[in-house]
């Protein structure tokens, strides 16, 4: 058999669990399901927070109240970007500054975004007059949050006695496909002893699992719940049934 450790990476959550493939190809699940607010997400605030250290948090409050569809495809292209990111020093984000957003800020503290950015003096970013162009060490900055706080998360479910024989780490959710997060894990957990695959289409495979597991539920054959009801009895006692050593006397607060 095989012990697996599933890695489930969504936009905004990390769940993590445990399964051993049986014989039969079937799944046991060996530790009980987990999961903390980190993900893709995390990396999206950050970008956030960058904006708002070059221009302000009001500049950036206003152009998300005057302009939301700007405003989302700002965040889209951000997003579109981080993906094809990899883990490359000559890896550059160059996303193009919504009209909206340089006319609020002109009109707001009278200066153009690329005398802005560079009385910041942040290193790793630079501009023009439209666009801000964020380098490989400031890249790595941005996703350093959420990666380093999934792997941490990671390394102290590793450590419970059910997860000592794992042998595989299969990581799926969108924010699986991040070349900057597989490397991270690579390097902190594959051994001669643990391998980690990232399916291709990562995105897709709990899709795919969820359709899957709905036309075959017996593909599971046991599950851990983190809580469960349970109940109590105690037979009444009857001295014809039971000897004078069976009874006993429970006090319930």
């Amino acid at each position: 058999s095989i012990d697996n450790r599933i890695l489930r990476l969504a936009g905004g959550t990390l769940d993590t669990t445990g399964y051993k493939v049986d014989a039969n190809n079937k799944l046991r699940q060996m530790h009980v399901a987990t999961g903390s607010d980190i993900g893709g997400t995390n990396v999206d605030q950050e970008f956030i927070s960058l904006l708002e250290k070059i221009l302000g948090a009001d500049i950036i409050r206003k152009f998300q109240e005057e302009s939301p569809i700007g405003w989302f495809r700002l965040m889209n292209e951000f997003d579109h970007q981080k993906k094809a990111i990899q883990n490359d020093e000559s890896d550059v984000i160059t996303i193009l500054m919504p009209n909206t957003l340089l006319d609020v800020t002109l009109s707001a503290t009278g200066r153009e975004l690329e005398e802005i950015v560079k009385s910041k003096k942040i290193k790793g970013l630079s501009s023009n007059s439209e666009y801000i162009i964020i380098k490989y060490s400031l890249i790595q900055e941005i996703f350093s949050k959420a990666v380093d706080g999934i792997i941490r998360h990671m390394q102290e479910k590793m450590e419970s006695p059910d997860l000592k024989e794992v042998s595989r780490i299969v990581m799926v959710g969108g924010f699986s496909d991040s070349a900057i997060l597989q490397s991270a894990v690579k390097q902190k957990f594959e051994t001669d002893a643990i391998r980690v695959i990232t399916p291709e289409d990562a995105a897709l495979c709990v899709i795919k699992g969820g359709v899957r597991f709905g036309h075959k539920p017996q593909v599971i054959q046991t599950r851990i719940t983190r809580k469960c009801y349970g109940t109590r009895i105690a037979e009444v006692y009857d001295p014809k049934k039971h000897g004078p050593d069976r009874t006993h006397v429970e006090v319930y607060d």
